[in-house]
């Protein structure tokens, strides 16, 4: 059990009663019985209670009464049961063993409902008993000698002198392991690893002294301690966003020792939530070996405040050069200190997370309690305010992306925009940034591609996105998760706009592939948006070209109902394909301005971006005087923007429309669906593919999905058939969810080879009678 926590311990007192431990806890052991409370001391917050003798034992603790657990329980847990866990997301039997302090044994015996592999009556939310009356036992140690302990047995073969004395935890290193995955694969840091085995030199021994076969530490007593430190009687109660404001209780066990201190700074410091404006206090906080222990970083950008009357009215070109001024200062600002770090040789590598950027004024920063006032304010005393509309249709872009740094230590990339919290970034952003990692392992972005009124920025910002992917490539990426986000649109009647003007393919499609397809390391990928047939096979076949896909193992694509063209992959049942052109009724003043805007914007964005280091300076001073200037107005007179909400949704399907397309349409849907049938057969190492169009929305108030899966023999699948055999597992298996939808038979005998010559002739083939629903 956790003894400080069901004593109400600090571990200073915890300690005075118990010298013989020692102030690194190397002498706290397993079976042990250690004073927790002084004599005659009561406690009325205490379930047990402690009766002194004078022989210097006390007697087991008696429950005063059993607590009832709040959250769902299974019968069959002992009526001693004084304790119990609430299963979280991520948890499974051992991490809640750990963090109890038990074993499993202990755990099946205390909990007799859960099967011994774990896998029945093991369930999120529910409570499960993790200590008993029984395990509660307290002995006082009246002779002043401590007890003999018994060194911890490495396994063999280890090298010597190689494990610290206080490791409890052991880990074989198999083939393909070097320092790098063996930390991955057993859940910690380079920084530990390289503490806990001192063969390892800080890292310098790993290409010399890390051992196929051999064992390694992997876990120390203070470090599993110290993860166990955090936790508040009371913290299941509290919302996630409200615990971490609570105050932590870990700073004062750094001061014991140094063994503490290196435990309380590898948890304080392993992830880590920077904004940008907070950079400097960043950069001196973190120096010497607090770098290396930092291994997820989560990045924010903050841009320009605004002043009321600015939030009347939408931006203009002026404020837009702001922010991109600042937004690029602060990227720059960033590289340049994690460069400075691998400058100084800081070891092991990073996740990096770029999420959300936004202004203080911005609606969801400016705080529940204002914004409410606000949203008041304009229904009841006539305050201007356009929130989130005001910089709908802006875009921030990445001023000279070519002088940032290259850095080798990320490996993992998360770019998160599309949420109405966070600004849009031009998509080539992205790749800029991401390009500039060059062991970059996983990628993951949500990208905006929801400019539903004004096509030409739409399909602008598309073609730079993949002209800047075409120039880039991933060489050691082996997971990339892309997805275009954007808002169905609720009226089938709309003609959707053509996204790749007068060429004959989708140019972000040809560039994924172009990008990807050649990649020998990639063996998953996951897309999502709008799609053409270029996506899954070259335009121009290229028999002489290096393979294409030639690793790939999970392909996945949810592509959306209508085509870059222009048109809509699906029709009605009944075979209409409406396609109407909606045109504006009386645009405001404001909203010819913001087109001019754009369309002055597409035009001279190339110029304004490819601008060389002489105005590198320049760029750098304007941003520090924007960040520590009054906030800006965006006009000096008091007029203010009008925005026609009932036109923008009527405009752009969101509002007034019909929903009835729910059946491919042979003209546009069978050629993609065929050239994603020949792509699967350029996949060799193929165990899963999936292609389907999502849950959207359909006729009748009804949400339909349209969906193809490929499973390799043995494959797991999302939602296996109930009547599926062992037989058909170890089969490949093909399953429409379909409808009455049927392939063409060129395309049908295509897809029935698929994984044919890697595994082998047998083949289920499944129809569903279940896709709509």
């Amino acid at each position: 059990m956790d003894v400080l926590s069901s004593y109400s311990l600090i571990i200073a007192r915890f300690l005075a009663y118990n010298p013989v431990v020692g102030s690194d806890c190397r002498n706290l052991w397993p079976s042990y019985a250690y004073c927790v409370r002084a004599p005659g001391y009561t406690d009325s917050q205490l379930s047990t209670s402690i009766t002194s003798n004078p022989t210097g034992t006390t007697k087991p603790p008696t429950s005063s009464a059993t607590p009832r657990p709040s959250d769902p329980t299974f019968t069959g847990s002992p009526t001693k049961c004084i304790k119990r866990y609430t299963v979280q997301d991520g948890d499974d039997c051992s991490k809640v063993e750990n963090k109890a302090f038990i074993t499993h044994a202990q755990f099946l015996a205390w909990n007799p409902a859960v099967s011994e592999d774990c896998g029945t009556n093991f369930w999120k939310g529910y409570a499960y008993c993790v200590g008993t009356t029984d395990t509660a036992t307290i002995t006082r140690i009246s002779s002043s000698k401590p007890p003999s302990t018994t060194p911890v047995t490495i396994p063999e073969p280890s090298q010597p002198n190689n494990v610290i004395s206080s490791c409890i935890k052991f880990e074989r290193a198999v083939s393909g392991d070097d320092c790098s995955r063996f930390s991955e694969r057993t859940k910690i840091t380079l920084a530990q690893l390289y503490a806990w085995n001192e063969v390892l030199d800080n890292g310098n021994g790993c290409g010399t002294s890390f051992w196929k076969d051999y064992y390694y530490c992997v876990g120390e007593i203070i470090d599993c301690i110290a993860n166990h430190l955090e936790r508040r009687p009371d913290q299941n109660q509290i919302p996630v966003w409200e615990r971490e404001k609570l105050p932590s209780n870990l700073p004062p066990y750094a001061t014991l020792s140094h063994a503490w201190k290196h435990a309380i700074e590898q948890r304080t410091f392993q992830k880590q939530f920077l904004k940008s404006s907070d950079l400097d206090d960043f950069d001196t906080i973190f120096t010497g070996d607090r770098r290396r222990k930092l291994t997820e970083l989560i990045f924010e950008v903050v841009l320009p405040t605004y002043d009321d009357q600015a939030c009347g009215k939408f931006e203009h070109p002026e404020d837009k050069k702001k922010n991109d001024k600042v937004f690029s200062h602060a990227v720059r600002k960033f590289f340049s200190i994690l460069k400075s770090w691998e400058d100084a040789s800081v070891p092991g590598t990073l996740r990096l997370w770029i999420s959300n950027i936004y202004s203080p004024a911005d609606p969801f920063q400016r705080g529940e309690e204002k914004m409410t006032k606000d949203q008041e304010d304009v229904m009841l005393y006539g305050r201007h305010d356009l929130f989130e509309v005001r910089y709908q249709h802006s875009l921030i872009h990445l001023l000279r992306p070519g002088s940032l740094p290259t850095l080798t230590r990320v490996n993992h990339l998360t770019i998160l925009n599309f949420s109405t919290i966070s600004r849009n970034l031009d998509m080539r952003v992205i790749v800029d940034i991401a390009s500039k990692f060059p062991n970059l392992k996983n990628f993951t972005c949500d990208i905006f591609d929801n400019e539903n009124r004004y096509a030409e920025l739409r399909a602008a910002n598309r073609q730079r996105f993949a002209a800047t992917l075409s120039a880039s490539n991933f060489p050691r990426t082996t997971n990339a998760s892309i997805s275009f986000k954007r808002l169905c649109s609720e009226n089938h009647s709309l003609k959707p706009a053509n996204l790749q003007g007068k060429s004959d393919f989708d140019p972000v499609s040809k560039a994924l592939s172009d990008t990807f397809s050649q990649s020998q390391n990639l063996t998953g990928l996951y897309l999502q948006g709008v799609f053409d047939s270029s996506l899954f096979t070259p335009l121009q076949p290229c028999p002489t070209a290096t393979p294409r896909w030639s690793a790939l193992t999970f392909f996945h694509v949810t592509f959306d109902l209508t085509t870059p063209s222009g048109h809509w992959y699906f029709m009605s049942k009944s075979g209409e394909d409406t396609e109407k052109v909606l045109k504006p009724k009386n645009r405001t003043q404001a909203e010819i301005n913001i087109a001019a805007d754009l369309r002055a914007e597409r035009d001279a964005d190339d110029d304004i971006l490819s601008e060389e280091s002489e105005e590198g300076s320049e760029i750098e001073n304007d941003a520090s005087e924007t960040l520590n200037n009054d906030p800006p107005s965006s006009q000096d007179d008091s007029s203010y923007d009008v925005f026609d909400l009932a036109e923008y949704e009527r405009l752009t399907g969101q509002t007034g429309g019909r929903l009835f397309r729910e059946t491919p349409n042979p003209l546009y849907f069978n050629p993609f669906i065929a050239s994603f049938a020949k792509g699967l057969q350029d996949m060799p190492l193929l165990i899963m593919a999936v292609i389907s169009t999502g849950r959207v929305s359909g006729p009748r108030d009804t949400r339909f999905q349209w969906q193809f899966e490929y499973y390799a023999p043995n494959q797991p699948c999302s939602k296996r058939p109930p009547d599926a055999t062992i037989t058909e597992d170890g089969s490949r298996r093909l399953y429409f969810s379909v409808g009455d939808w049927r392939p063409e038979d060129e395309t049908l005998d295509i897809f029935r080879e698929v994984g044919r010559v890697t595994w082998g002739d047998p083949l289920v083939e499944r129809w569903m009678s279940t896709s709509f629903r």
